[in-house]
């Protein structure tokens, strides 16, 4: 070989072997990110002996009695679009959209029982963990440098306020690890990149979790706005280029979600949210000294209606000024980073940006629900100004330590909370100590080893101690065991009890185990909570009487023989030595008993044409039960009678226009009411109370207590003429309360009668599954078919294999008519907007085939050409 040859190889040698070096340290900043932050929350489940460090586990709040049931009915049906599970009937496909997408659900298959909570955690680890790499790939490979700041940021990122206050909200959290992600993606498509990894990084996003990709791609385009204003452009032509791409592959990307995306927005017409108008007026939510606080360490996450979630490092402000200050950052990038975060983070204050970044509408409690976005902007400022040390100017410095110093004073000064000023101290000590170690670092650029790893680890021990304080301190958890402790149990007696194909009835857990028992154990539920819950039928549920949790979104079943008429409730499993007054007793273990209902009918059944005299009515009242029974049964003697009130008696309180008025606040306020049978007779107690608790003296044969907000309708059992029922009712610390209690006889000849009447013009089931219910009918008379289905578009009737044109009577529910005779009826269920969203998506992933054919052709020309 020649002179020249040996100096190219040597050249290409020299090229790997730095490429190779490139690699390692990326890697080992990478692996050190994850690492440290799968070690800080491994730390706090030791210490907060979370399985399988103990007993306690995460599923308390939502992810309670909401989203952990969710997944195990996702993971027993991926591809469901229709669910009987919960509420009468709900769009699991909707359902999926906000809250069980994640494909980290799949590594909790091979789990069940305390195996599986153990494994959520394992999952939730992972997710942060992933995140902190995923931010320290980002920033490494956007400034092209491979040091141990990255890792810091990226444990910050993960290990940041936002994550902290909603690790028990997982669907959230796959946004946070997708950011990075589809930010390097978009940061290549802006250098003239290939547009395809953005689109896919999007459409994964939008279907990981609807509602937070809303705001990552509002984000989005600020960030793009903010891309092309910092970045120098050759001409106007390359500016229009690249934004069309932007444009097309951001269409591309919502398009290839087009099959959920396109249901989604149609089923959004049921939700009461949806009504909610733009705000007219504008409103800042925070004082000063709230903000500062959500800016210190050791502070409890917002979980209500405080401040958003933004602490990220007890330096990140100090960051931020270092970085307006540095030399070496453009000025251009200067007044664009900064701008963007003072817009994200004006948008948690201003109601009107708050609306917008939530989906249109305002959140109920959890504020700041894209607060990860400003945590991301800020630890990216701080990381370009603190890797960038060399621009430092001693001057800048400085001022920055006073701005940040001050900041924190003036807002301690009008703190009245002791904990937070002995917080914000703490985070100025901070301050000052990692101030000192990055003057020693500017000083000695060249000796700056030991001082840029005290540094780091100053920072990585502040975000971590801050991680495992907060999570230990604040974060609510639940006995594990406890809530397992039944599963194999119910799970067994669903297997036995629930129908398959043929036959159609719902089922109840009582009380509830959580607010989606359907959805935990696979029976068909009526207790349901989801931010997707159909607005009528929360109407409906609430007007019988039933509990709510979550205005809009829940309702709690109330147990009782008129509402097992109505939706066809036949076994109720009860725990806590519940019992079912009306019911028969089935199969009993200590732990669950297994009543079966006489009163259950089928899905569908003739009522009589009186039911269309039926009135909407906005009280809450066990009387609007009777009301449909009796109407829908034409029945002539009454079904429901009130017992008689012996005495009332009131202390501390006045009563007045239902409302009891306190007379010393300081003092409980009782409310009694004896009752006296004039019957024999069901009788249950209809509480308007919703505060405080109850104590109710049975014939003084036993005793009853329990919450009034738990327990609006109590089932007390079947009473004799003369026997005597006392309600107590005890309330404290309320000025001004709801008050009223009712209690009604229910005649069980009268209400046989009833059932009597309507099963024997019930349908049929003979074929039912999630989409279709298919049976016979026989119908004496020309009457109105119920079927107690939610009205929602994409139901259909057929009779006799026509299609039949259905109403509501204002009550969420499915009728219609249909004439004397023998008839098959079928209800049919499709997901509006489904067909065209797979043809859509279809589409769309076939135009990014072409793309990606077009760049391939394209970079092979470019290589035939060198």
């Amino acid at each position: 070989m020649n002179k020249d040859t040996w100096t190219r190889v040597a050249a290409k040698a020299r090229r790997a072997s730095d490429h190779i070096l490139n690699v390692v340290d990326y890697a080992k900043y990478t692996v050190m990110a994850f690492a440290v932050t799968w070690i800080a929350l491994i730390v706090y489940a030791r210490t907060a002996e979370l399985a399988p460090f103990g007993d306690q586990c995460l599923l308390s709040m939502d992810l309670h009695g909401q989203y952990y049931p969710m997944m195990w009915e996702k993971l027993s049906d991926f591809f469901s679009v229709w669910s009987w599970d919960g509420a009468l009937g709900f769009s699991s496909l909707v359902q999926s959209a906000y809250y069980t997408n994640s494909v980290f659900l799949l590594l909790l298959l091979p789990f069940s029982g305390y195996a599986r909570v153990v494994a959520l955690h394992m999952i939730l680890f992972l997710k942060l963990s992933l995140a902190a790499a995923a931010f320290t790939c980002y920033v490494s490979r956007k400034f092209k440098k491979y040091d141990i700041f990255s890792a810091v940021f990226g444990i910050s990122y993960a290990l940041g306020a936002y994550t902290l206050a909603f690790l028990n909200q997982p669907m959230w959290l796959d946004i946070v690890l997708i950011l990075p992600l589809i930010l390097c993606a978009l940061d290549r498509l802006i250098e003239g990149g290939h547009p395809i990894p953005y689109a896919l990084l999007l459409a994964f996003a939008i279907y990981s979790n609807f509602y937070i990709a809303w705001a990552l791609c509002l984000f989005l385009v600020l960030w793009f706005i903010v891309s092309v204003i910092a970045k120098p452009w050759g001409g106007f032509r390359d500016l229009v280029k690249t934004g069309l791409k932007f444009a097309g592959a951001s269409v591309l990307g919502g398009a290839l979600c087009a099959f959920m995306v396109f249901p989604l927005f149609l089923h959004m017409e049921n939700w009461i949210s949806s009504s909610v108008g733009f705000p007219e007026e504008r409103e800042w939510y925070h004082s000063l000294s709230q903000i500062v606080d959500s800016f210190s360490t050791d502070l409890a996450p917002s979980w209500e209606f405080g401040p958003a979630n933004v602490f990220c490092g007890s330096a990140a402000l100090f960051f931020v000024l270092i970085f307006l200050f540095n030399k070496e950052i453009s000025l251009r990038r200067k007044c664009t980073m900064l701008p963007l975060a003072a817009f994200l983070f004006v948008s948690f204050e201003l109601n009107v940006l708050d609306f917008i970044w939530h989906g249109l509408h305002f959140p109920n409690q959890l504020p700041g629900r894209q607060s990860f976005l400003f945590i991301f902007v800020i630890l990216l400022i701080g990381y370009e100004a603190i890797a960038k040390y060399k621009g430092l100017i001693l001057s800048g410095v400085i001022a920055s330590l006073l701005a940040a110093v001050g900041f924190f004073l003036i807002g301690m000064s009008e703190s009245k909370n002791a904990d937070g000023r002995i917080d914000t101290i703490i985070t100025l000590v901070i301050v000052f100590v990692l101030t000192a170690l990055l003057l020693d670092v500017k000083k000695r650029p060249r000796g700056a080893h030991a001082a840029k790893a005290l540094l780091s680890a100053v920072l990585i021990f502040d975000i971590c101690t801050n991680a495992v304080f907060v999570l230990g301190e604040y974060m609510r958890t639940s006995s594990a065991s406890a809530y397992v402790k039944n599963e194999a149990q119910i799970l067994e007696y669903v297997e036995k009890y629930e129908n398959g194909e043929e036959g159609f009835y719902r089922s109840e857990l009582t009380p509830k185990a959580t607010f989606n028992n359907g959805q935990l154990y696979g029976f068909k539920g009526m207790t349901y909570y989801s931010s997707t819950m159909n607005g009528d039928i929360y109407t409906l549920m609430q007007r019988l009487g039933n509990r709510v949790y979550a205005k809009n979104v829940s309702t709690v079943y109330m147990p009782t023989p008129f509402q097992d008429m109505m939706f066809g409730v036949k076994y109720h499993y009860m725990t806590s030595g519940k019992t079912l007054s009306y019911g028969k007793l089935l199969e009993k273990t200590s732990a669950v008993s297994v009543y079966e209902s006489p009163y259950a009918l089928p899905i569908a059944y003739a009522v009589r044409t009186n039911i269309k005299k039926i009135e909407s009515s906005d009280k809450k009242d066990f009387l609007y039960q009777e009301k449909f029974i009796g109407l829908a049964a034409n029945m002539k003697k009454k079904l429901v009678y009130n017992a008689e009130i012996l005495n009332t008696e009131i202390s501390n309180a006045t009563l007045k226009d239902g409302y009891l008025n306190t007379r010393d606040k300081e003092s409980a306020v009782t409310y009694q009411v004896e009752y006296e049978m004039t019957r024999d007779g069901y009788f249950f107690v209809d509480l308007d109370f919703t505060v405080g608790n109850y104590e109710i003296n049975v014939a003084d044969r036993y005793k009853l207590t329990g919450s009034c907000s738990a327990d609006p309708i109590l089932d007390i059992g079947y009473m004799h003429e003369g026997d005597r029922i006392t309600v107590k009712v005890k309330i404290s610390g309320y000025s001004r309360i709801l008050c009223g209690v009712n209690g009604y006889i229910v005649d069980k000849d009268a209400l046989s009668d009833a059932y009597e009447k309507l099963s024997s013009e019930a349908l049929q089931v003979q074929y039912a599954s999630d989409t279709v219910v298919r049976g016979e009918i026989t119908v004496a008379q020309n009457s109105v078919l119920y079927a107690s289905i939610p009205a929602e578009n994409g139901w259909e009737v057929y009779i006799d294999g026509t299609k039949t044109e259905t109403y509501d009577l204002g009550m969420g529910l499915l009728f219609c008519d249909i004439e004397a005779g023998t008839h098959t009826v079928e209800y049919r269920y499709r997901a509006p907007g489904l067909a065209s969203g797979i043809a859509v998506s279809s589409a769309a992933a076939l135009i990014g085939v072409a793309v990606c054919v077009y760049y391939g052709i394209k970079k092979k020309k470019a290589r035939v050409r060198l």
